[in-house]
């Protein structure tokens, strides 16, 4: 052991009957009465007022234990029952005992302290278990965040936060599944925790539970006045991902109609637009300039007619976006990519610039000495495609 513990020692019945605190590296420490020992980070025994005599109760918990987190927030001790697939050293122990006290980490300590100078605090309680989850250890968040919906089983943060945090740890099913069952058990949350719901769906591919949360989350907005861009933009993400195109564009639109600055909407509405006729494609590419420069809407327009097997139409928003760009990478891979799949080779004829009196002596000069020069390039690149994609957008 390379740092200070408290040790705990309790009888048959869970009292308290000795307590060594703030232990230092190798050394021994002995109680004839105790049946069993717990170790935990130093100043926990002083911090939770632990003395001899009290008397511990143990619960289970549904994660790993962390037996400082119950001490701040209850005032005992409760103790892991769970069965691990390999036995728990007294060196991973310590580790864990650690990490959870935040030691070697100022932000972590820091967060741990709010949240013994006030239990009770929900937000700085997500706060650590966002910290331990941006770190690496999701089962101290998770832990947290139990927490927090064991203290406002009613707040629908903390439950957002635990299915978040269920899904990244590969527990979509579970996390999805709790996540809606409160939902459905309080209609009065607001239209932006509905669309997370929405979200989580969407991303584990059950696409039909998804529209439903996106409607649900729209209609709620409707009633509370809320109504919002991002509601719409990923219903319409969710109904495009299905392969209704007109219902997704109509979601867009709506979507434009109250944020016209949103670039995400019309960007996915210039994507459903480019697999329409001509004239939907011609507006595409107008929705493609208004979020980026002419270049970048043609060469997108390009990527997205490829993908359809359009070469022709292809090639002419190529020619499109080198007219304003000569040398926008974007467009050259699209352009190197049409000749892999056709087998011809990659060149664009345009006309050259108006050149000065400067500009025309040298070229008459070296006409004169080198005969007449090529004005045809021929462009080469190994750079993979680029394609303008939908994108679903997280509520903030």
């Amino acid at each position: 052991m390379k740092f200070a513990i408290d040790v705990i020692y309790l009888d048959s019945k869970k009292k308290v009957t000795k307590v060594r605190a703030a232990m230092k590296p190798w050394r021994l420490s002995l109680s004839l009465s105790a049946r069993s020992v717990l170790e935990l980070p130093a100043g926990t025994a002083q911090r939770t007022r632990t003395q001899p005599g009290d008397q511990l109760s143990f619960e289970k918990l549904a994660a790993v234990a962390v037996a400082f987190i119950a001490l701040t927030f209850t005032g005992c001790v409760k103790q892991q029952t769970t069965a691990f697939h390999a036995p728990v050293t007294s060196f991973d122990r310590q580790i864990r005992n650690a990490v959870d006290a935040g030691d070697g980490d100022f932000q972590l300590a820091q967060l741990r302290e709010k949240v013994i100078a006030s239990p009770t605090d929900i937000t700085s309680r997500l706060q650590l278990g966002a910290a331990y989850e941006a770190k690496g250890y999701p089962e101290l968040a998770l832990d947290h965040y139990r927490l927090a919906i064991a203290q406002s089983p009613d707040a629908p943060e903390p439950q957002l936060r635990l299915a978040r945090a269920l899904v990244s740890a590969r527990h979509a099913g579970q996390g999805i599944a709790a996540y809606a069952e409160f939902i459905a058990h309080h209609p009065e949350v607001t239209p932006l925790h509905i669309a997370w719901l929405g979200i989580l769906q969407d991303e584990a591919g059950d696409w039909k539970a998804g529209e439903a949360s996106h409607r649900a989350a729209a209609q709620r907005a409707r009633v509370l006045s809320q109504d919002r861009d991002y509601l719409h933009n990923n219903l319409g993400y969710c109904l495009q991902a299905q392969g209704r195109a007109e219902e997704a564009r109509a979601e867009f639109r709506q979507a434009l109609t109250l944020n016209p600055q949103s670039e995400i909407a019309r960007d996915n509405l210039a994507a459903t637009l480019a697999h329409g006729p001509e004239s939907d494609r011609a507006e595409a590419v107008v929705h493609f300039q208004s979020v980026s420069e002419p270049a970048a809407a043609h060469s997108n327009m390009a990527a997205l007619l490829i993908e359809q097997g359009n070469y022709a139409e292809a090639h002419r928003e190529v020619d499109q976006a080198l007219s304003y760009n000569r040398a926008y990478p974007a467009a050259l891979r699209n352009l190197k990519i049409l000749s892999e799949l056709e087998g011809k080779p990659a060149i664009i004829a345009f006309s050259p610039a108006t050149p000065s009196r400067l500009d025309r002596l040298k070229l008459a000069v070296q006409r004169f000495f080198q005969g007449p020069v090529n004005t045809v390039p021929t462009i080469k690149t190994n750079a993979p495609i680029e394609t303008a994609s939908q994108k679903t957008e997280s509520p903030q």
